[in-house]
């Protein structure tokens, strides 16, 4: 379900029924109809969007996360979104789906604090969010109007989220963004490296207008790691671990041709002839599906691709999968240079 702000209306408190607002303000009870409106703030209501998946809870979480952009910029006219929140107007991914409203605060304004409260939405609770002014002491601020909001252009988001937050959260909005950017696309790889040469180069050039910014250091590693390639934040994750062990940096979406066929696979060392799935939720949503992936998994391992896997769970526990590709990499790890600040944010 692809979800815009032109999809939520938020209607004030004076345009509904008491008796509306009421059942707004209930949390839902097991196996009743959702209500036709939940509170987004004080005064504002939001209307249930229909068709909403009550199994979805990432789905839920962006909804109200547009929702609240939306009743914050209607307040201000002229608010300018950046770090999360520019990411879900862009439609960029994040690590948290239920993130703070980040909005640029010039230095002279108000440190003036405040909470969105938690919602019920189809029957998923979220819970409440702070608006977080980001103070900014760069001129000339780049912003842009997207989805009908004042967000501060990719490049300037881009340089901020390195620079703010933590390695994965940050690595994670960067990689979609330089895919969706670099329209990335695997049949057409010298294009996307072309487009993705000049996109570094301007976040590069950007930095160093920033070198007198806190967190300019870590940004210029972490652009370092930046890629079109990650198709998924567990891509991110398992690059971000290959780069805490110094491993060698793996070739994304690596061409494979077997049997007469193509595969592209998630990522290949070729120094070990390693081969690296990384598997999603989303490969084995239709029945066929397992038995399609293992064919797949047999013709590429008879290329002489030694294929291993990994999933969320593995992803989460960075030393086991350290080891599993240190056991069949020995030759690169004589004497790791070990960055776990890398893995800061897990």
């Amino acid at each position: 379900m692809t979800i815009s702000c032109d999809d939520i209306q938020i209607t004030p408190a004076q345009q509904l029924t008491r008796s509306t607002i009421t059942r707004a303000l209930q949390p839902p009870k097991q196996g009743q109809t959702p209500p036709e409106y939940v509170r987004i703030k004080h005064g504002h209501y939001l209307q249930t969007p229909q068709n909403l998946n009550e199994k979805d809870i990432y789905e839920a979480k962006l909804i109200a996360g547009l929702a609240r952009l939306k009743a914050t910029s209607e307040a201000q006219k002229h608010t300018v979104f950046t770090l999360e929140s520019a990411c879900l107007l862009y439609g960029f991914n994040i690590n948290n789906a239920n993130p703070p409203i980040s909005i640029v605060r010039p230095v002279s304004s108000n440190r003036h604090r405040y909470r969105y409260p938690p919602l019920w939405l189809a029957g998923n609770y979220i819970s409440g969010v702070a608006v977080e002014p980001i103070t900014c002491k760069v001129s000339p601020l780049r912003v842009r109007k997207v989805q009908g909001m004042l967000a501060v252009e990719p490049i300037e988001l881009i340089c901020t989220l390195l620079r703010r937050r933590p390695p994965l959260p940050a690595m994670i909005a960067v990689d979609s963004a330089c895919q969706q950017l670099c329209k990335a696309d695997a049949r057409h790889r010298e294009q996307t490296e072309l487009r993705f040469a000049q996109l570094k180069e301007q976040v590069l050039q950007r930095l160093e207008e920033l070198r007198h910014c806190k967190g300019y250091h870590q940004a210029k590693e972490l652009a370092a790691l930046m890629t079109p390639w990650a198709q998924s934040p567990l891509e991110t994750r398992f690059r971000l671990i290959c780069a805490a062990w110094d491993f060698p940096s793996p070739i994304l979406q690596h061409l494979v041709r077997a049997e007469g066929e193509k595969f592209f696979l998630d990522a290949f060392f070729p120094e070990s002839a390693v081969g690296v799935e990384i598997d999603g939720l989303s490969k084995y949503q239709t029945p066929n599906a397992l038995a399609q992936e293992k064919r797949r998994h047999h013709k590429i391992e008879r290329q002489g691709i030694h294929l291993i896997r990994f999933t969320f769970d593995d992803l989460r526990n960075p030393v086991s999968v350290q080891r599993e590709l240190a056991s069949l990499m020995p030759q690169v790890m004589v004497a790791p240079r070990v960055r776990l600040y890398l893995l800061a944010g897990w």
